[in-house]
């Protein structure tokens, strides 16, 4: 139940957002209007959670490091993202320069200071989780900011691991607003140097995409659809139009919603099907497409 309610609502947000950016361009109302509507999610978020409880230790530990932060950690971005923009210095260039150096400083010091967390975060590691990532009579807090949150809903690093998810989407914004003023491209948001176009229709395309942010593949899910969208568009040279009316379409499909990934499914499943059928025999080998 837990699972299928946050991942409901993760999607309910991330279409919510990707709405308003369509509505307007990268702006102080556009960022405006997503914490509001991320401010309603997290509320709806812990109203299900105290209400509901967790079935075990685990799922509670599941749920304060990969659930809460991935919701927690798009307001603290957004915020961020805000923040920047009304502070952001309308002179020179260099002025502008020199405010998002001070910016990638300031985040320098952040995960210097939380090195031990950060690299356990990053590892993957999961032998200290039910310390971290549960409540209980006593809780190892980092900073004292962490300890004093109403502890029925917060354990002692949830917080602290959605500010490290913020701050490197946060980084990477600056450095391709620093890219931008220096004339140059992030070498993340470029496409690939071999060249290849896509030849499917626009909506397979979309469906392609839908599935990657659905499945949470990109940047430990965090990935945008929008920004998504227009590396995908550099990359396979395609101008996929207004994609949402796309997605809007599959949506409202009556039989089969997912029609290019059953397609891709069922060509994949030929594919191994042909290589078993083309292993050698007794008679001698047959050649096949090893790739």
């Amino acid at each position: 139940m837990l699972i299928e309610f946050t991942d409901k609502l993760y999607a309910g947000l991330e279409q919510d957002i990707e709405i308003i950016g369509l509505k307007h361009e990268n702006s102080t109302k556009k960022f405006a209007e997503i914490l509001a509507v991320v401010q309603e999610t997290l509320r709806n978020l812990r109203q299900h959670v105290i209400e509901s409880g967790f079935t075990d230790i685990e799922e509670e530990a599941f749920f304060f490091k990969t659930i809460k932060p991935k919701f927690y950690s798009k307001y603290i971005y957004f915020i961020s993202v805000y923040n920047f923009m009304l502070q952001r210095p309308i002179g020179s260039d260099d002025a502008q320069r020199e405010y998002i150096a001070a910016e990638l400083s300031g985040l320098k010091r952040f995960f210097d200071h939380n090195n031990a967390f950060y690299q356990y975060y990053r590892s993957d590691a999961t032998h200290l989780d039910e310390l971290y990532f549960t409540r209980g009579p006593f809780r190892i807090c980092g900073e004292l900011d962490d300890c004093e949150r109403d502890g029925t809903y917060n354990t002692s690093h949830d917080y602290k691991l959605s500010k490290v998810i913020a701050n490197e989407r946060y980084q990477d914004y600056l450095s391709h607003e620093l890219a931008k003023l220096n004339g140059s491209v992030v070498s993340s948001e470029s496409p690939v140097d071999i060249p290849f176009r896509w030849t499917s229709s626009k909506t397979d395309a979309v469906e392609l995409i839908y599935s990657l942010i659905a499945t949470g593949v990109l940047n430990n899910g965090n990935a945008d659809v929008k920004n998504f969208v227009i590396w995908f568009e550099k990359a396979f040279q395609v101008d996929l139009g207004n994609y949402y009316h796309k997605y809007t379409d599959m949506c409202n499909r009556k039989n089969n919603r997912t029609i290019f990934m059953d397609k891709m499914t069922a060509a994949l499943i030929r594919r191994m099907e042909d290589r078993e059928e083309a292993k050698p025999t007794s008679s001698g080998p047959r050649r096949f497409n090893q790739y």
